[in-house]
């Protein structure tokens, strides 16, 4: 690659990257015209996507499965693309800047938004090459996890993720608290209602013969 085509490879990228990113009120041009169209695009599809795994619960006939089942293929090709393009340019964030091509991507696999990203798109795969029932119902569970790729464009959510980030100690402190007065409930639930009805609430092992 020459001067020429490494300069040319570098704004493609950069224009791609701009896209693909949460669009910018600050900038008006064409850039952010693609850029709030892709974002207005990306959450049509989740909530097409969330929509399908939802209805996908009731019986439906052979051609509304059928459809539903595009617009999963579909759905699952789209964010793919997606999330291939965010690994390609994620040497273009301002916090990897400094860091290799390798370690920018890197960096950039072991995020939060790019672990969701993989998450919501890995079961469909795997549903391909697997035939387990428990694996094929665990699938559309992990399929309503792509709301949370909304938080990459809504600025509401996002500021409720810096928050908990912000506070995470204080949360998983309080989490603590909680789990621990349930487990002191549970046992004085059982404590004073055992006597009282052993046949129903009875912790001891039972062996069948």
């Amino acid at each position: 690659m020459n001067e020429k085509q490494a300069v040319q490879y570098r704004a493609v990228k950069r224009c791609v990257f701009a896209i693909i990113e949460k669009a910018d009120e600050s900038q008006k041009n064409w850039v952010h015209t693609a850029s709030r169209a892709c974002d207005i695009f990306i959450l049509f599809l989740v909530s097409m996507s969330i929509a399908s795994a939802f209805l996908e619960t009731f019986s439906l006939s052979r051609g509304a499965k059928l459809a539903l089942s595009v617009v999963e293929c579909v759905s699952v090709a789209l964010f793919t693309i997606e999330y291939a393009l965010h690994i390609w340019t994620a040497t273009e964030k301002p916090r990897y800047r400094r860091r290799s091509p390798k370690q920018a991507r890197i960096k950039y696999l072991c995020s939060f938004i790019a672990i969701i990203d993989l998450i919501t798109i890995l079961p469909f795969y795997v549903s391909l090459f697997s035939r387990n029932e428990q694996v094929l119902r665990i699938v559309p569970l992990f399929r309503l996890l792509r709301i949370l790729k909304v938080n990459r464009y809504t600025p509401a959510l996002a500021k409720i993720t810096a928050v908990i980030k912000s506070k995470a100690s204080e949360l998983i402190s309080t989490m603590f608290v909680v789990i621990l007065l349930m487990m002191m409930a549970s046992a004085l639930i059982y404590v004073v209602e055992s006597p009282v009805q052993p046949n129903i609430i009875n912790l001891s092992p039972k062996t069948r013969v």
